[in-house]
């Protein structure tokens, strides 16, 4: 038996995920976007603001790998997180099988960034 997938409920939540909703505005940030705003405030070039960013994302990646957590303060905590071996349903053989060792990533907002949001 076949499950069916609601394509206009994967699209919301994919929409949900990138885009914004404020006052009826949608503002959308991509790394670009990121970039520029970055050596706008910082006063430094685009290649530096892109070297600055690409080294942080680095090296929160390189702790999560590690199996460490990163955390700031005003915007939230990640974790790494080891899932052990589970037993899992595959819907289309109709299949019990086991699902490997694998590690997850959590994010928990702080309550400053719950607060600045729910303004």
């Amino acid at each position: 038996m076949r499950t069916c997938v609601d394509t206009n409920f994967v699209k919301m939540k994919m929409f949900a995920l990138r885009y914004f909703l404020i006052d009826s505005i949608i503002i959308y940030m991509d790394k670009q976007s990121l970039i520029k705003a970055l050596s706008s405030n910082l006063d430094i070039t685009q290649t530096e603001s892109r070297i600055l960013l690409n080294t942080t994302i680095e090296e929160i990646i390189n702790l999560l790998q590690e199996g460490d957590s990163f955390r700031e303060k005003d915007f939230g905590t990640f974790k790494s997180i080891i899932r052990e071996k589970r037993m899992g349903y595959h819907p289309i053989k109709q299949k019990k099988m086991l699902l490997p060792k694998k590690r997850k990533i959590k994010f928990t907002a702080s309550l400053g960034l719950k607060r600045l949001i729910n303004e």
